[in-house]
């Protein structure tokens, strides 16, 4: 592995991202939340073919049938210092962030917190819940945020009902008409 691709997987690690075949000749990967479950991108680090001096870093993110990171991608000159590798790795894992973001099923997860049925709410606790101790250190973090979002948003609705916290057995039997819990 070269001193840049050291340099590369450094910064990716400290974003997040799990790189797990060293040399990285092959990619790295990183978990999202989604509303069905957790999903993988993949960083690849490639010698750019139009300009010898650069190695560039793509993304892929598989959603609704195409790559939703088909057009992220970063070139990092292969003569650069620690500063500017820094700054392009960051730049790029941001931007996989902000565009795995405005896929479906995540924007779907982001929504369904906020507005979604107390079903939805009770099936993506069971799913966290289940995954909890599954994965990275930095997937563990991710559905231990997310569980508590989850279950923050079930304790809120629980008090809008008029139970107590912990009766949420008692609000699913309970029919619901628009956003009324009757």
């Amino acid at each position: 592995m070269t001193e840049l691709s050291n340099a590369i997987v450094a910064q990716l690690i400290k974003l997040g991202w799990t790189v797990e075949k060293p040399p990285f000749d092959d990619y790295g990967r990183k978990n999202y939340a989604t509303a069905v479950g957790l999903r993988e991108a993949f960083v690849y680090l490639r010698d750019y073919r139009d300009t010898p001096d650069c190695i560039v870093l793509k993304g892929d993110y598989q959603s609704e049938g195409r790559n939703a990171l088909s057009t992220t991608w970063a070139t990092i000159d292969k003569g650069a210092g620690g500063d500017v590798i820094s700054r392009e790795v960051a730049l790029f894992s941001a931007n996989v962030d902000e565009a795995v973001s405005k896929t479906y099923a995540a924007r779907l997860l982001t929504t369904g917190i906020k507005d979604g049925s107390d079903n939805f709410i009770d099936t993506q606790i069971s799913y966290y819940r289940k995954h909890l101790g599954s994965g990275s250190d930095s997937d563990r973090n991710l559905i231990s945020g997310l569980l508590s979002q989850f279950e923050s948003e079930q304790r809120k609705r629980c008090l809008t009902a008029g139970l107590n916290p912990g009766q949420e057995e008692v609000m699913k039997a309970r029919p619901v008409i628009g956003d009324q819990i009757q």
